[in-house]
């Protein structure tokens, strides 16, 4: 469920109203997460990292207030009580992708079948499917966060596209090439968020989490 926002009562009135004037009212933050534990336990039972991390930020994401405001085509704030992850499934070599909007489910053990379900599902398309597929039952893209993987890239730093002047609708992740440091596998993740809905703290709080989930599974 969505509610607007009174900006008016809002406890973060003063920053939106500070940072929605900006050129660019975007944070972008790279950090690197240790998976070692949540890697060997999907390959121990022969299930998929690709759900395991995407379980993990999603729950992150829905734990912390800051990370479910969101702007939409007409300006308002709104607040969201869960969301969901929309991320593109590579389909062949010339790069199509077919985007998929996964529902967060809070229980594992039922979230992981519906994920492979819905990502197997997608395998099936020949071409990218860029359109209005993704919206969810209340025809509303904005309970969501995008997440794009380059699982053979591993990179330090990244700058975030930025989709309008006020800054983006929802938080863009990106995850890059898994690697082994001093004995564990880390993992880099880029954030692009609004600086008028979430802090440095707030962002400290996500990458947190997402380790604490992943050490949990």
């Amino acid at each position: 469920m969505k509610h607007i926002v009174d900006i008016n009562s809002w406890k973060r009135r003063n920053s939106y109203e500070f940072f929605k004037t900006f050129q660019n009212p975007n944070i972008s933050i790279t950090s690197e997460i240790d998976c070692t534990h949540a890697r060997e336990q999907a390959k121990q039972k022969g299930q998929s990292f690709f759900i395991y991390y995407i379980y993990s930020m999603l729950c992150a994401m829905n734990e912390i207030e800051e990370f479910r405001y969101r702007i939409d085509a007409e300006g308002r704030v709104l607040y969201y009580d869960t969301i969901d992850i929309t991320t593109p499934i590579l389909l062949n070599d010339e790069g199509d992708c077919a985007i998929v909007r996964i529902p967060f489910i809070k229980d594992f053990n039922e979230f992981y079948p519906k994920a492979v379900a819905i990502v197997e599902e997608a395998k099936k398309q020949t071409e990218s499917n860029f359109g209005t597929e993704n919206l969810d039952e209340e025809n509303d893209p904005y309970g969501t966060i995008f997440l794009s993987a380059t699982p053979d890239l591993y990179f330090t730093s990244l700058v975030g596209a930025q989709e309008k002047r006020e800054g983006n609708s929802y938080p863009l992740l990106n995850v890059g090439k898994a690697i082994f440091r001093e004995g564990k596998l880390v993992m880099p993740v880029a954030i692009t968020i609004s600086h008028a809905f979430a802090d440095g703290l707030h962002i400290t709080r996500f990458y947190q989490k997402i380790e604490e989930r992943l050490n949990s599974l």
